[in-house]
This record gives C-alpha cells, sequence and structure tokens, in this order.
C-alpha cells in the first residue's frame, strides 16, 4: 500500500470517527428533541450528510494545499477548516 492510500485511509478513518461522535454528542445533547418517527430520521440524516461531505471536502482541500504548498496562509486555512470539521 502506498503512503497516499494509507493517508487517504487515516483521513476517512478519522472522518467516519468525527462523524459518529458528533452524531452521538447530537443526540444525547438533544435527548428532549429526538426524532420518533423513522421518515423525520431518515431525513436528517440525509441532510446532516450533506454538511458532513461538504465540511469534509473543505477540509480536505485545505489540508492539500497546505501539504503541497507549505505556507502561513495555507496552514491557517487548514486549521481553520480543521477546527470547523471537528465541530460537526
Amino acid at each position: 500500500m502506498s503512503e497516499p492510500d494509507i493517508i487517504r485511509l487515516v483521513i476517512m478513518a478519522r472522518f467516519l470517527l468525527l462523524l459518529v461522535v458528533g452524531v452521538f454528542c447530537q443526540l444525547s445533547a438533544r435527548a428532549q428533541d429526538l426524532i420518533n418517527d423513522e421518515a423525520q430520521a431518515i431525513e436528517w440524516l440525509e441532510e446532516y450528510n450533506q454538511v458532513a461531505m461538504g465540511v469534509y471536502y473543505e477540509n480536505t482541500v485545505a489540508s492539500w494545499s497546505y501539504q503541497t504548498d507549505i505556507t502561513d496562509e495555507n496552514e491557517a486555512a487548514s486549521v481553520r477548516r480543521h477546527v470547523c470539521f471537528g465541530t460537526l
């Protein structure tokens, strides 16, 4: 397995872990707002997935920009995107 493949796997594993943790935190923080209807739950998950994928993409682009062109500006952008990604 090449180094870029390993990096991609690590990024994907982090994303999935953050996604699971984020969903768990959202559900536990809003216990009174739990959705009991399956259709509403599916709709919420689809909406969350769209948002999460957009944030994941932006995080990946910023990270790649910094890794391929190490500048203070790209580092700051990467850190900002990483923080946004972590708040999902």
